[in-house]
């Protein structure tokens, strides 16, 4: 409104529709169109319209009349369009007038046949810097890293940034941007809710709330599917976002989303395919996931929508333990089909991505398996460093759990000899086989 006002000389309109960001967000259809209504009178006033005794159609149409009085170019904004309006009920909202180009903002993507959508990225890394940093000014070259480490961690996603830069000039640590980024990686406490609370009002009057704004989008997820039937469909698209919760911020494949779906509540192949894309239509609509780049078959979850997710379903966590105790099954399953084979590498990189975020070190034998199979892949693209340390891991969780001369243990200890042999340390690879000969022949 501001950059393009010139191009405007009949004004700048702006309307809030309070769709989901907002306090009044859970307003029914009549309570919004009375504000609509208010808000219509308002603008006529200011434009020295005589409101009295006027019904709010004789009011759009006085301030369609001063409008073409005018005949100059408008711009009418109405901020924060709700989901789940028909068409009639939507067009109430656009300008009463051609000459007024009506601009509508919204995390709904319901209304692509009605107006030309443009979609709205992230920041860019450099934009995403300049305001985390407007306000207070990293001092030296390590706070400076931390401040664009920090736009990185999230996701140069503007409210929070806002909110941080805002939150920071309250903070009395003597490194505020490492210090923030030390608190914003804590598992058990959400840094971003301090945020909120130490930063000011912001200037579009919005709430601060980036986790209620994300979980107003969450919870009408699959509304009107809950409302007609109790299946677990309904909670397709909350349970995708669950899975999220888990995985990397990378895109997610179709394919793993299925194979969870049908691991985890045992369903068929059919039955995980017809879920799977009701949970990519619920968080796309929602705005809630992206289409990942060309690739129609994966979505990109933000990393501030999993994290909401992580900490809204911290006090119930049965469901999403059982979404990540299957993909650790599919990510077995899809890497061991292509970690010997460089040349299939392409093809699960996602998922590679994947398994490192859900296993670092394995608390159970699937895990175990998981990652033998990730430090395979390794082996073989040569990253023997990575590789032995994760043949390492599993080694160590083969012997606590297994004990010293399980076949499993024997085959993990053989496989970090191979490992140490590649990295050409041939007496450690000796002294593991060695063992592992001795104990075969036991």
């Amino acid at each position: 409104a501001l950059h393009f006002g010139a191009a405007y000389p009949g004004g700048v309109f702006w309307l809030r529709a309070y769709g989901n960001d907002d306090a009044k967000a859970a307003l029914g259809p009549e309570e919004r169109e009375a504000l609509r209504a208010d808000q219509m009178r308002g603008l006529a006033e200011r434009l020295g319209i005589d409101t009295h005794g006027l019904t709010a159609e004789q009011i759009e149409g006085a301030l369609a009349r001063k409008i073409a009085s005018e005949n100059k170019d408008c711009l009418w904004v109405v901020d924060d369009m709700p989901n789940g309006l028909d068409g009639e009920a939507l067009r109430r909202w656009f300008a009463p007038h051609s000459l007024a180009r009506t601009l509508i903002t919204t995390r709904s993507r319901e209304y692509g046949s009605l107006a030309r959508g443009i979609d709205l990225s992230v920041l860019t890394p450099d934009e995403a810097h300049q305001l985390l940093t407007s306000r207070r000014k990293p001092t030296g070259k390590d706070e400076e890293e931390h401040a664009r480490g920090l736009a990185n961690d999230l996701g140069y996603h503007a409210l929070a940034l806002d909110l941080t830069a805002s939150a920071l000039m309250s903070s009395v640590a003597a490194e505020p941007f490492s210090d923030f980024r030390a608190k914003l990686a804590r598992p058990d406490k959400d840094a971003l809710a301090l945020a909120e609370t130490l930063a000011d009002a912001l200037p579009n009057g919005h709430e601060k709330s980036i986790a209620q704004t994300m979980l107003r989008s969450i919870s009408g997820l699959g509304k009107e599917a809950r409302e007609h039937s109790n299946n677990r469909d309904a909670e397709a698209g909350l349970d995708f976002l669950r899975l999220a919760s888990v995985l990397a911020v990378a895109p997610i494949p179709a394919s793993l989303v299925m194979a969870v779906f049908e691991e985890a509540d045992k369903l068929s192949h059919e039955d995980a395919e017809e879920r799977a894309s009701l949970a990519f239509k619920q968080v796309t609509s929602a705005s809630l996931a992206e289409i990942a780049g060309e690739n129609q078959q994966a979505r990109s979850v933000h990393t501030l929508v999993s994290r909401a997710v992580r900490f809204h379903e911290k006090s119930m966590p049965q469901r999403t333990q059982a979404l990540r105790a299957a993909a650790v099954e599919a990510l077995r399953v899809e890497i061991a089909k292509a970690a010997e084979d460089p040349r299939l590498h392409k093809q699960i990189e996602f998922h590679v991505a994947h398994a490192r975020q859900v296993v670092t070190t394995p608390n159970n034998v699937p895990e175990a398996n998981l990652l033998s199979w990730v430090a395979r892949y390794d082996y073989e693209r040569g990253s023997y460093a990575s590789a032995r340390m994760l043949y390492e891991r599993q080694l160590e969780f083969r012997l606590r759990a297994l004990g010293e001369e399980h076949p499993d243990t024997l085959t993990a200890r053989n496989n970090l000899a191979q490992m140490l042999y590649a990295q050409g340390d041939l007496a450690g690879a000796r002294q593991q086989q060695e063992q592992v000969l001795e104990a075969r022949r036991r």
